[in-house]
């Protein structure tokens, strides 16, 4: 396995995966509270794009 190099970009990059992976999941509880249909969508295309990066 490879990692990342211990450098400042390194850790930028690791901080970054970090985030995305684990962003969508609060993102679609948002969603699950959403106050309308059109709300519940506009969260999950979030939700989506977020998945996407």
């Amino acid at each position: 396995m490879e990692k990342l190099p211990d450098t400042r970009a390194g850790n930028h990059v690791a901080g970054q995966l970090l985030r995305s992976g684990t962003s969508a999941l609060p993102n679609h509880a948002e969603a699950q509270g959403a106050e309308s249909r059109k709300d519940f969508v506009h969260k999950l295309k979030i939700c989506h794009k977020e998945l996407r990066e």
